[in-house]
């Protein structure tokens, strides 16, 4: 059985399955980067620092600039908050997974790194 729920966004529905793909390439590629033994040293640090600052702050300034600001200028009025919230909290927890795996990853906290 599936439910079916209006859009969020009537423009660009395409660009929220692409963006949220290239979020995941980032990520690999940040957690490959950081949890890479070869890469040690001041530079290598400073720059995991730089991708976990980055990754830690980016997506909540985006959630706080989507539901403020862009939802109300571009949204689907159908759709509403409330499915906007629902969406935000989902992609909120997955983002919280991926910043923890990325933070054990920089402290050496896996097995076998």
């Amino acid at each position: 059985m599936s439910i079916v729920t209006p859009p969020l966004y009537l423009e660009c529905a395409l660009s929220i399955p692409v963006f949220g793909s290239l979020a995941v390439i980032v990520f690999l590629g940040c957690a490959w980067f950081i949890g890479n033994p070869k890469f040690r040293g001041n530079r290598a640090k400073n720059l995991a620092l730089l991708m976990l600052g980055l990754w830690a702050l980016g997506p909540p300034i985006w959630f706080f600039y989507e539901h403020f600001f862009h939802f109300p200028a571009h949204g689907n009025p159908e759709a509403g908050y409330a499915a906007l919230e629902g969406a935000q909290d989902v992609t909120s927890k997955v983002w919280a997974a991926f910043a923890i795996v990325l933070g054990a990853l920089y402290n050496r906290k896996f097995p076998g790194l």
